[in-house]
């Protein structure tokens, strides 16, 4: 019910704080700040909301997110401890890429980053590839108590003596009320090789926590990390999801964990000609593997009557996030490599039903070359490298998607191009009617096909009423347009002009209005709120 009092004083009529909080609740991220700017009522209900997630993807987020979430709670608005409110943090490795700020100004938001962690207390989830001196991130997580922390995602680089020593921060894992009473997951990767005392102090850090660690990554080119770390992997009743790199995947006794049941290999050393042989009573239960298309053969070889269950394929680390995703950025694959990784599937235990790939868009002409290996197919999801051709796409109906009658998901990625530029995307990707005409051909020849995505900006599911929605509007503007894209314009329908398509080249591309510049109280929310926001 509105409240009428205020009408009835001349003034206009507000929403109850609980029906406001629940409308808040269903705001795409980038309204979030206008509505916050409104007054204070909204500020309170829109500012928990705004920084419960934390994704920087990119410098200028970076660098602002981070000034404000180290800042003095008093010199704020409304004197709130804005860390406190963050549940789940994401830095993207890639957020220096998009040029600016020199090594000094990256020191001093490495700085701001750590002081950040240290306030984070009620953080769930921590992603922070940032190379960090010492013990990266560890220090600041482990300085004050975390009691929510489940998930840490982290990188070591080189190797200095931290503030905290590893001395102090091994007697704080032996205080009777851990510091990190809830962590189930733990990633590290060591871009150097550890010292004994790195390694002394992780061994005592998994060994804290063994009995309920079910994700566990130790991704270092040393051979013998692992086996100093873990000396018995029976310590991990529980482990399911293992990441390790190439030299790992033969340490003894390491695949003879029955619990494992989803493995990432990371190739740290590209310049192996070739693997020592896995051990085919290795890795018994495994159902889905992450890793570079060369590893493939050794995990499914032909060799043996003893195979691995693998339903599950993620090819180069390939996955979809709105608006983000992971693949291999330094590598374009070649289709013969992509086949012959796919025609090993057939050597698993079971039918694969998930896949994930990379791709050239020029090999999306040759898919059905992957169809007798993948008949059961439910899954499929595609990061390319450059924009596909509308006709391409299109002919994916009839030549691919007719003769998957399993497959319900089909995402196609551009998170290639937005590694580094947060208006990257597929020519299309804003084109509502262009991928509206796909859809339809794609039902056509499928009834099973549910959810579909040309680009990370936006998706489509198919509701009851055998509707296409999509899961947001596109943004305003044109994505940013390379060279290599003007092909791909080309083969859009002749008698429409670019503005018909829905690349509107406006000026106006910002997810929020215009700020009074002469209202310091906005301007104080604005360095707080709206301009970190990606």
């Amino acid at each position: 019910m509105l409240e009428t009092s205020a009408e009835s004083e001349g003034q206009p009529c507000r929403l109850p704080g609980d029906l406001l909080s629940m409308l808040c609740s269903f705001l795409e991220h980038s309204d979030l700040p206008s509505f916050a700017l409104v007054d204070k009522l909204h500020n309170e209900i829109c500012t928990p909301i705004l920084y419960r997630t934390v994704r920087l993807l990119y410098r200028s987020a970076v660098e602002s997110c981070l000034r404000t979430l180290a800042a003095d709670p008093e010199t704020l608005s409304f004197g709130r401890d804005l860390a406190a409110l963050v549940q789940d943090f994401f830095l993207s490795e890639h957020w220096r890429a998009d040029g600016g700020s020199g090594p000094a100004n990256i020191q001093d938001t490495r700085e701001l980053l750590l002081a950040s962690l240290e306030r984070m207390t009620n953080v769930r989830t921590v992603r922070c590839k940032e190379p960090l001196t010492g013990l990266g991130i560890l220090g600041p997580l482990l300085a004050t108590p975390h009691p929510n922390l489940k998930s840490l995602d982290m990188r070591m680089c080189i190797l200095e003596t931290p503030d905290l020593t590893l001395t102090e921060l091994e007697e704080r894992l032996s205080d009777a009320d851990l510091p990190l009473p809830q962590l189930t997951a733990f990633t590290v990767r060591i871009d150097h090789l550890p010292t004994p005392e790195v390694t002394s102090f992780l061994h005592h850090l998994i060994a804290s926590r063994a009995d309920a660690i079910d994700h566990l990554g130790l991704v270092t080119a040393n051979s013998n990390f692992v086996g100093a770390v873990i000396p018995s992997l029976a310590l991990l009743p529980v482990l399911q999801h293992l990441e390790v790199a190439t030299s790992q995947l033969v340490v003894p006794g390491f695949g003879h964990m029955t619990t494992v049941k989803s493995l990432t290999v990371r190739d740290l050393v590209s310049h192996f000609s070739h693997l020592p042989n896995i051990p085919d009573i290795h890795w018994p239960m495994l159902e889905s593997l992450a890793c570079p298309l060369r590893i493939v053969p050794f995990l499914l070889p032909g060799h043996t009557s003893a195979r691995r269950p693998i339903s599950t394929l993620r090819l180069n680390f390939v996955s979809y996030e709105q608006d983000y995703g992971d693949a291999s950025i330094d590598y374009s694959p070649r289709w013969t490599d992509i086949l012959a990784a796919i025609r090993c599937v057939g050597r698993s235990a079971v039918p694969l039903k998930h896949l994930h790939l990379q791709a050239q868009p020029d090999h999306l002409k040759r898919f059905a070359q992957m169809l007798p290996y993948i008949p059961k197919l439910e899954t499929l999801v595609v990061a390319l490298t450059e924009s596909p051709t509308q006709s391409s796409l299109m002919a994916l109906g009839k030549a691919f998607i007719a003769r998957l009658p399993y497959l319900h998901t089909l995402l196609f990625s551009d998170v290639l191009r937005k590694f580094y530029r947060r208006n990257a995307a597929f020519l299309f990707a804003r084109d509502l009617d262009m991928q509206r005409r796909c859809l339809a051909e794609y039902s056509r020849h499928s009834s099973a096909l549910r959810r579909v995505a040309f680009t990370t900006e936006l998706e489509w599911e198919k509701g009851n009423d055998g509707v296409w929605y999509p899961s947001r509007l596109p943004r305003k503007g044109r994505p940013d347009i390379e060279e290599n894209d003007f092909w791909v314009g080309s083969d859009y329908s002749d008698d429409s002009d670019a503005s018909e398509r829905g690349y509107h080249d406006d000026d106006d591309s910002e997810d929020y209005e215009e700020r009074d510049e002469d209202d310091p109280d906005e301007i104080d929310f604005a360095a707080e709120a709206v301009h970190w926001v990606s």
